[in-house]
């Protein structure tokens, strides 16, 4: 009998041994578990682009082909505009003064904040209030041409205006995808010092800052050969 009771007893040890063993791994699995859990990296959600991005397109990747030779023209346009198409244009006479695009529409469009033009080509066709109807991208840069330029609009199917739209289009799609919201798309909001004006201090800042580019009295600097004004890039 004492030998049974022994025996009885071991086993009784030996199976409180083995659960104590698998307590103790289930244990060691759970903590290991959690621990897992807290090292992990958070979930970051998708990107939203909600930060607004610089772009400027690299000219030297536009095509070399008959696309590529009307986005070229369709950019000396918008820099030379009135040596192509001004009062004595080489390619017309279209505009009614001597201006060039570029100087509001800086870097022939591409540069921030200043008239960018880089999604004009999916802005159009769009309503205008102020034609009170729903205008082509080719009737609004005609719109450029007449007010503006005080010009007569130029022939849709004109070379010049399908050198305008192509350079357009070209601009628009270097854009990557990615970028949802354009950095200076828009121009900056002026805000106006809370002082009176001073002409006389005015003169001043005009004489040191301005008229080197724009002239004594705002007449600006003509071209080599009397097509345009000069086109100056403002910082």
């Amino acid at each position: 009998m004492a030998v049974k009771k022994i025996i009885s007893n071991l086993f009784a040890i030996y199976f409180m041994g083995k659960l104590l063993v698998i307590i103790l791994l289930v244990a060691v699995v759970i903590f290991a578990s959690m621990c897992g859990q807290q090292d992990q990296p958070k979930e970051v959600p998708a990107a939203t682009n909600a930060e607004e991005q610089f772009f400027i397109p690299d000219t030297s990747l536009i095509p070399k082909d008959q696309f590529g030779e009307m986005v070229r023209y369709g950019r000396q346009l918008m820099l030379n505009t009135a040596y192509y198409i001004g009062p004595n244009g080489v390619a017309g006479q279209y505009l009614g003064n001597k201006m060039n695009c570029t100087n509001c529409h800086q870097d022939a469009g591409t540069k921030p904040y200043s008239f960018n033009l880089i999604r004009s080509h999916d802005r159009y066709p769009q309503y205008r209030a102020r034609e009170g109807k729903v205008l082509t991208l080719a009737e609004r840069v005609n719109t450029c041409v007449m007010r503006p330029h005080n010009g007569k609009p130029l022939p849709l199917d004109s070379k010049e205006m399908v050198a305008f739209l192509s350079y357009l289009k070209w601009i628009n799609s270097q854009l990557p995808q990615s970028v949802q919201k354009l950095k200076g798309e828009k121009n900056l909001e002026i805000n106006f010092p809370d002082i009176a004006a001073d002409p006389n201090r005015g003169a001043i800042v005009y004489a040191s800052h301005c008229q080197r580019c724009h002239g004594a009295n705002g007449e600006g600097l003509i071209g080599q050969g009397q097509a345009s004004y000069i086109s100056f890039a403002m910082g």
